[in-house]
């Protein structure tokens, strides 16, 4: 799954932050990196829903063309089959329009500036290892305390 792959080169490279890398370019590389994966893997999501809309289109068109047949079989003419699949066919179009102009309205919202994006990703990233080593010391802490009773 070409998702899950993303997602991986993506936690390497989150990894790499929260270790600590020599040098501020290659910080800044390694942001950009995480930055491009997340856009990628977003796109591949945008992908895959899209791909799920169609699928169920083609399976409501599928489910019309068999209520026609039906239809047909019980005396409805071929005019008004047509008719039917005609809306249906406006419909669909209508609808892609709109998620083409929903599309476009986020893609043309006011983006943050490349730095300011990399320094969020930054604190994100830090702020998690931030987070974890402080769960850590909990945990040790508790493991002296545990131990010590034991002893005591």
């Amino acid at each position: 799954n070409e998702l899950a792959e993303l997602e991986k080169m993506e936690q390497k490279e989150v990894a790499k932050i929260r270790e600590g890398v020599a040098g501020e370019r290659l910080e800044r590389v390694i942001l950009r990196r995480i930055k491009r994966l997340r856009m990628r893997m977003d796109s591949v999501e945008k992908q895959m829903d899209t791909l799920e809309r169609n699928q169920m289109a083609l399976t409501h068109l599928l489910t019309k063309v068999r209520q026609m047949r039906a239809m047909a079989k019980m005396g409805v003419t071929e005019e008004q089959v047509e008719e039917v699949l005609d809306a249906y066919e406006a419909q669909e179009e209508e609808w892609q329009e709109v998620l083409e102009q929903i599309e476009g309205l986020r893609a043309t919202e006011q983006q943050p500036s490349d730095e300011q994006e990399l320094e969020e990703l930054r604190k994100e990233i830090l702020s998690k290892k931030a987070e974890k080593k402080a769960k850590e010391e909990v945990e040790e802490r508790l493991e002296k305390q545990a131990e010590a009773d034991a002893e005591g």
